[in-house]
């Protein structure tokens, strides 16, 4: 009874130095933190907890792994011919003893002198395996229960680690898809927008040439309709904006005619000296043309051209 009691109070002890220890980490650090003090509770030499990487669960990936009191770099390996190849069918595995004997095929185990292993499987709350707790003694276990039942307590912990992290990159990945897809959505309007404006920019252009064309005035008709045009023209640009603000900061071809007729009546009754040169650089043609047209009108300005 006595002996009993001892063997649950040191359980309890080891349980809570082990809790005590990977409270305050996450990720590689929460996997390091365990290895490192199981090693040190359970007094063996090397433990390792890995995740199973593929859905057949016959791969798996180290997580972290503790041995000769240091970190070793992470591998990923088949079960198959290892120890614990058995759990991934669910099951504990104990080899009591002669484990190079009993699995030569396994590089890692021959670098290391360790004469039995244990290992736990780690399941997801559906029961689902996620990886393998193992601890591997110098010599053969003598209070084998013991362990396993701290191993168990461990591997639930683990568990909740490895579905935590598993979430998160669900999460990261899920994340960066909506940004993608926003990145992709914001391109695909400002191109729409460019290809929208550039049309919508000859027609409203155009029209201001007809209405302020002093040799072919038009009829109150005709400037009728013209203005109907332009309506359903700004209304069209509205939508385009409201679209997107790719061409923010650039000078539209209505606000250029704007310009230049208040220009031309604000210098008709001056001199003109030497033509001025605009650069204008266009890969329309129909804005070219409309452009062209409209500095035609002024006597005093020379247009000079160059493809964007």
């Amino acid at each position: 009874m006595v002996e009993h009691k001892n063997r649950v109070e040191e359980k309890f002890n080891h349980l809570h130095e082990i809790v005590m220890e990977i409270a305050a980490f996450t990720g590689t650090e929460f996997y390091r933190s365990l290895v490192s003090k199981l090693a040190i509770v359970l007094k063996v030499r090397c433990v390792v907890i890995c995740e199973v990487v593929t859905p057949d669960s016959e791969s798996a990936c180290t997580l972290a792994i503790w041995g000769d009191g240091k970190f070793h770099d992470n591998f990923e390996y088949t079960l198959t011919g290892t120890p614990w190849e058995n759990i991934a069918g669910n099951e504990s595995c104990y080899c009591p003893g002669n484990v190079k004997n009993f699995f030569p095929k396994n590089g890692f185990l021959s670098e290391i002198d360790v004469e039995s292993c244990f290992g736990v499987p780690i399941f997801d709350s559906l029961g689902k395996l996620l990886g393998i707790l193992v601890i591997l003694p110098r010599k053969e276990l003598t209070n084998p229960s013991h362990i396993e039942s701290i191993l168990e307590i461990a591997a639930v912990l683990a568990a909740a680690e490895i579905q935590r992290t598993r979430e998160e990159e669900v999460l990261r990945r899920e994340k960066q898809e909506a940004e993608n897809g926003r990145r992709m959505k914001t391109e695909l309007l400002e191109r729409l927008s460019h290809d929208l404006r550039s049309p919508m920019n000859v027609i409203l252009g155009y029209t201001k040439l007809l209405e302020s064309d002093p040799n072919e005035p038009l009829s109150k008709a005709q400037h009728e309709r013209i203005q109907w045009i332009c309506k359903g023209a700004d209304r069209m640009m509205e939508i385009i904006t409201e679209m997107s603000a790719a061409s923010r900061g650039e000078e539209s071809l209505p606000i250029l005619t704007d310009r230049l007729e208040s220009e031309e009546k604000t210098v008709a009754s001056e001199n003109t000296g030497t033509p001025s040169n605009i650069l204008y650089i266009e890969d329309n043609m129909a804005n070219l043309r409309l452009m062209e047209k409209l500095i035609k009108r002024r006597s005093d300005t020379r247009l000079v051209t160059t493809p964007a």
